[in-house]
């Protein structure tokens, strides 16, 4: 986790075995600190993060839905480069 400038949040010890980002989620127990305000991306989906818009097979996303999903996308490239 960190900030939108960068700052490092926390650094959780790694589970044993082939894991979920959920369940890493759940065993570290962050969803004592974050709430649907933070941006996460498709491997919490259903944990009451803000993630990406996604259609079913055979939908588009609308224009609007499209740009929001490209400024999202920016805003998480700062988590991609703190990973790094």
């Amino acid at each position: 986790m960190c900030t939108f400038d960068g700052r490092l949040l926390t650094i959780a010890d790694p589970l044993p075995g082939a894991r979920h980002d959920a369940h890493a989620f759940r065993a570290h127990r962050l969803d004592e600190f974050l709430d649907s305000s933070t941006l996460a991306d498709k491997g919490y989906v259903g944990l009451g993060l803000a993630t990406l818009t996604r259609c079913k097979p055979g939908q588009k996303l609308s224009r609007e839905q499209k740009r929001n999903n490209r400024v999202f996308n920016r805003l998480r490239l700062v988590v991609e480069r703190v990973i790094a």
